[in-house]
C-alpha cells in the first residue's frame, strides 16, 4: 500500500518564492502559531552545523547503522508524509526539546551528542496507524539509499522503533516514536494533533522550524516560537538557568521531568523551591503512589535510558524528593531507584559521566 501511494502522489518541492514570515494560520490552542522571533546570525550558524552534522542511527541489537543527518531526515519524512496526504498545518514541521533551546540563546552550548525531538503538527483528520506506516517508509528510504535490503515496514518497526505509542482521547491526541538504540542517541517524532499541554517548563517551550523550504535556504529568516505566555520570561528563564512552569501538578511525569531538570543544573527560585518540591512529590504520588512497584521500576529505567547524560544527577534527586514523602512504600520506591545505579541499562551509560 505504501509503495502504491507514493507513486500516485510523487513528491512535489515546496514553492520557495512563499514568504516564510506571512500568512501564519491558527493551529491549536496550545501551539503558539505566530514567531516570537527569527534566530540571529549566530544562532543560524549553530542551525546549519545542527542540520549538516552526521548523526548514527542504530537498530536496537546495534547490528544495523546508518549515519544520517536532520536535513536528509527532514526532507524524508516530509516528502513522505505529503506522498501520504497526512495533512500537516503550517509551519507544523519544528525542532523541539534541548536543542531547540540551544539555538534560541547564546548562552547555551550546542551539544550534538543530544538527542533530536521533532515535533509534528498534524490536522485533526489523521489517523496514526497511517502515520506509523509513514514513518516506517520514511526510515525504509534511508536505509534503501545505503545499499540495505528492502526490509518489510513491520520489521523496520521491529529493529529501529526503541518505542511507538500514541494516545487518542477528548484531551489528548497524539504518537511517539523513538528510533535508535539503547546507547546511541535517539531521534524522537512526536506527531500531533491535540495537546492540552506541550511543554513542561518554560526552558523547554521554544521550537525553530525544520521545513525543507527554510533547510534548503539558510539565508531565508528562520523563525522560532514559545508556547509559553510570557516569552520575556521564558528567555530570561533559559538563560538563568531557572525552574519556572505554570500548573505544575498537570505535568505528565512531573517528578521525572522536574529532577532531570535540577540534574541539568536549573533550579527554582529560592523562594519557591518549597512549593516546587511539595507540587513535585504530589504529582508523584499521584502518578505512582497506588500503582505496583513494577509500573514504577519500569517507567524509571524507561526515562534514564533516554536521558543518560543526566542518569546518575536524575536518580540522586528523584531519590532525594521520594524522602521528602511519608508513603507506606517509600522505603521501597528508594530500593528501586537504588537498583537503577546498578541496572545493566544504566551501566551503559557510564561514558556519559
Amino acid at each position: 500500500m505504501a509503495q502504491a501511494i507514493l507513486q500516485a502522489h510523487p513528491y512535489t518541492k515546496p514553492n520557495v518564492k512563499s514568504k516564510v514570515l506571512s500568512s501564519f494560520a491558527l493551529t491549536s490552542k496550545t501551539h503558539n502559531t505566530s514567531p516570537v522571533g527569527t534566530l540571529n546570525q549566530e544562532a543560524r550558524l549553530k542551525y546549519l552545523q545542527l542540520l549538516t552534522e552526521p548523526r548514527q542511527i542504530s537498530s536496537k541489537d546495534c547490528q544495523f547503522k546508518i549515519v544520517v543527518t536532520l536535513s536528509e531526515l527532514v526532507h524524508e519524512l516530509y516528502y513522505v508524509f505529503c506522498a501520504f496526504r497526512i495533512p500537516l498545518k503550517p509551519q507544523g514541521l519544528r525542532l523541539v526539546g534541548s536543542l531547540a533551546s540551544a539555538l534560541i540563546t547564546a548562552s547555551t552550548p550546542l551539544d550534538l551528542s543530544n538527542d533530536v525531538d521533532i515535533l509534528v503538527l498534524v490536522g485533526p483528520d489523521c489517523d496514526f496507524y497511517r502515520i506509523n506506516l509513514a514513518e516506517c517508509v520514511a526510515l525504509q528510504r534511508i536505509l534503501t539509499r545505503r545499499s540495505y535490503p528492502c526490509f518489510s515496514y513491520e520489521a523496520i518497526r521491529y529493529m529501529f522503533f526503541r518505542e511507538s505509542v500514541s494516545i487518542s482521547d477528548d484531551r489528548e491526541r497524539w504518537s511517539l516514536c523513538s528510533i535508535g538504540s539503547d546507547n546511541q542517541n535517539m531521534i524522537d517524532v512526536k506527531v500531533t494533533s491535540k495537546s492540552s499541554r506541550d511543554y513542561a517548563f518554560s526552558t523547554d517551550s521554544f521550537s525553530v522550524i525544520l521545513e525543507p523550504r527554510t533547510i534548503e535556504s539558510v539565508d531565508r529568516p528562520i523563525p522560532f516560537f514559545c508556547s509559553f505566555l510570557d516569552f520575556s520570561r521564558a528567555l530570561s528563564d533559559l538563560e538563568n538557568n531557572r525552574i519556572h512552569t505554570t500548573d505544575p501538578q498537570s505535568i505528565r511525569r512531573g517528578a521525572f521531568r522536574y529532577c532531570l531538570e535540577l540534574a541539568k543544573g536549573r533550579k527554582p527560585e529560592a523562594s519557591e523551591r518549597g512549593f516546587y518540591d511539595a507540587v513535585f512529590y504530589r504529582n508523584f504520588e499521584v502518578e505512582f503512589g497506588s500503582r505496583n512497584l513494577e509500573y514504577f521500576e519500569v517507567n524509571v529505567d524507561k526515562f534514564v535510558s533516554r536521558h543518560r547524560k543526566h542518569w546518575f544527577c536524575f536518580l540522586t534527586n528523584l531519590h532525594s524528593l521520594i524522602e521528602l514523602g511519608s508513603n507506606s512504600r517509600k522505603e521501597m520506591f528508594l530500593s528501586i531507584i537504588g537498583s537503577c545505579f546498578f541496572s545493566s541499562r544504566v551501566n551503559k551509560s557510564i561514558k556519559y559521566l
